[in-house]
């Protein structure tokens, strides 16, 4: 005493009496329970169901043939609430995972020793709520770790309880490039102290970094302002034919 929350509880008592004690009975918030000789010792000792989280209060009784009886003073017994058994996985297992950015996985959310409500947290919202057992199939949209938590919000005799694993959403598309301008033209006539390469890149998330790459020799091309048009200068340039080729990384 206190006992954390079980489905049976198991009372005893030492009763003596002169003679014979013939019976022996718990009363436990007004519900009587009948206790049971424990072998040929003088204890006696009942068992409760459905004792729910909270204080009650009880009393011994005991009878000798003669029909004398005795009661004991109050007590309490004090009932805490237990620990909730939480199942939570990931499509279908229970550790941290990685997923691709536009994923789709299946979140479930079960306790096993008793009923109640789960909320499922993505980064801090709630996403979905709902009764044990619960199912989420959730798009992993945006690249990033984010924390997925089945959190059980307890009921009269089990406490709240959270389960949390990581999602590692990585991005794998990469970037694509978009619309060309060079001044001067291709094919235009020489010389011209400065050429200029433009190339629109374009990321579902960000373009970290654009190489050009003229006649085998790297420059990094720069952003323009806020666009998503990235230039390179090229310059001494003499007649004839160039390669070039474009780079890009998010």
């Amino acid at each position: 005493n206190p006992a954390v929350f079980t489905n049976l509880y198991t009372f005893r008592i030492n009763i003596t009496d002169d003679h014979l004690v013939q019976n022996a009975s718990l009363a436990i918030n007004g519900s009587m329970f009948n206790a049971t000789r424990v072998g040929t010792t003088n204890n006696f000792e009942a068992n409760v169901t459905s004792l729910g989280v909270g204080s009650h209060t009880y009393t011994w009784t005991a009878v000798d043939p003669s029909n004398n009886s005795n009661t004991t003073a109050s007590s309490q017994y004090n009932v805490t609430p237990a620990g909730a058994n939480v199942v939570f996985t990931l499509n279908g297992i229970a550790t941290n995972v990685s997923a691709s950015k536009g994923s789709t996985l299946t979140l479930f959310a079960n306790v096993t020793n008793t009923t109640g409500t789960f909320d499922i947290i993505l980064n801090g919202p709630t996403i979905a709520s709902g009764t044990a057992p619960i199912t989420v199939n959730n798009t992993f949209s945006a690249a990033g770790i984010v924390n997925v938590t089945a959190a059980f919000l307890g009921n009269q005799n089990f406490s709240a309880a959270n389960k949390t694993f990581t999602v590692n959403v990585i991005d794998v598309q990469a970037p694509v490039f978009g619309g060309e301008l060079i001044t001067p033209a291709n094919d235009s006539f020489f010389p011209s102290a400065t050429y200029n390469f433009q190339r629109t890149v374009t990321d579902d998330v960000l373009v970290n970094n654009v190489t050009f790459q003229f006649d085998n020799v790297n420059r990094t091309a720069t952003r323009i302002g806020a666009t998503d048009v990235f230039e390179a200068n090229v310059t001494t340039l003499a007649a004839g034919n160039h390669t070039y080729r474009w780079f890009a990384r998010d």
